[in-house]
């Protein structure tokens, strides 16, 4: 399934603007795009939607600082965290988060992809991005993961500030690999309850012993061969702050997840990978643009002072329309340009009221973006006449 996001502009038709630019156009008709650099074969990735827009411009500078910016237009940005994994960075203008791989999933993978999307966030605050320490607890909480096959991860995840006693069913699967861990830190209580300690099926799993004034934190546990198929305890004692339990397995590809309860608690898994196919819509750039001169066609003969209505046709490369795109054309009879209208879906439309009599060629040029934004690439299409 490929998703692609519309892109945003302003056309305008100048040749003013033209004269200005070194462009060499050869005798052309049709569109011209250029083709973005193409994105390796991905073994697993991780997506989080953060739903507010992204500020490119400040942004585009940041990365290609910090990191390897590989692609850019006003649709997204496309980054490598070189020097390290060399997994790739993709932030969305309207707010969508992904890393990739070439790394199939496991934990530990998992846990590289979880961290450098935090270090994408941690660019997105130093451009003012505003994302708060519960917005990106969200953003990792209900991330999309994709692997080779779907329903291979699993994972469920329990809030808890005090004691508990859960039952947690785990289904007939083949299990791969298991890890139990536990966020947040407990500390020393006056009533001589310090640290934490969890059992599992009535075995001491994993616990700390605090000291008077300080606190103390749990490291994961593999429990790969503790937690097989069906029904197995979970205690957790001595708690007084709050935690997070989280436990995770890679499995053979199953639709069935974990489900934590008792009587009046019931947590079922919230996020199972997809496909990474199904990823190619997201990865995909639809940034570069095509250029159509619908009207008037190649060969145009038009006559002195007599209106030609011109239409221009912008798509990208998804098929959608541009709307709101910078178009400058120019008259190859010396004419002065004129703005196009935004009809929308990505057609655009005006008036052209020839006067100079010779041949012409009619030169459109759409940037998706500002024109004269300096990380705006330049499509554009040709139709050659005559005005008479």
């Amino acid at each position: 399934m490929m998703i692609c996001r519309r892109t945003t502009a302003r056309i305008m038709i100048s040749a003013s603007i033209l004269l200005s630019i070194s462009l060499s156009f050869a005798a052309i008709a049709g569109a011209v795009s250029v083709k973005f650099q193409e994105m390796p074969l991905f073994g697993s990735a991780i997506s989080a939607e953060l739903g507010a827009p992204v500020d490119f411009l400040v942004l585009y500078e940041r990365a290609n600082s910090t990191y390897e910016v590989i692609d850019h237009d006003p649709g997204r940005i496309v980054w490598r965290f070189a020097g390290t994994t060399g997994d790739w960075a993709i932030v969305s203008a309207d707010g969508r988060l992904i890393v990739a791989s070439t790394v199939d999933l496991d934990l530990a993978a998992k846990d590289i992809l979880e961290k450098e999307l935090n270090l994408v966030m941690d660019l997105l605050n130093s451009v003012e991005g505003g994302i708060s320490a519960e917005s990106r607890e969200n953003a990792i909480d209900y991330a999309i993961y994709y692997a080779s096959d779907a329903g291979i991860y699993h994972r469920i995840r329990y809030s808890f500030s005090g004691d508990f006693d859960l039952s947690l069913r785990v289904p007939d699967w083949v299990l791969m690999k298991a890890k139990f861990s536990v966020l947040g830190s407990d500390r020393d209580a006056i009533d001589g309850r310090s640290g934490q300690h969890h059992l599992l099926d009535g075995r001491h799993l994993t616990g700390c012993d605090a000291t008077y004034g300080e606190s103390c934190s749990v490291p994961s546990q593999d429990v790969t061969l503790w937690i097989g198929p069906g029904v197995h305890e979970i205690e957790a004692i001595q708690i007084d702050d709050p935690h997070q339990m989280i436990i995770e397995a890679i499995t053979a590809p199953s639709e069935k997840g974990m489900v934590l309860y008792d009587d009046e608690i019931w947590v079922e898994e919230r996020s199972r990978p997809l496909s990474i196919t199904e990823l190619e819509g997201l990865t995909r750039s639809c940034g570069p643009l095509t250029v159509e001169v619908i009207s008037p066609k190649e060969g145009f003969r038009v006559d002195r002072a007599m209106p030609v209505k011109l239409e221009v046709q912008v798509n990208n490369l998804c098929g959608d329309g541009a709307e709101g795109a910078w178009d400058a054309a120019r008259f190859g009879n010396d004419d002065t340009g004129l703005l196009l209208d935004d009809l929308g879906e990505g057609l655009y439309a005006g008036t052209w009221i020839p006067w100079n009599r010779r041949a012409c060629n009619l030169t459109v040029i759409a940037t998706p973006g500002a024109f004269g934004d300096a990380n705006s690439e330049a499509y554009f299409a040709v139709v050659n006449g005559t005005v008479r």
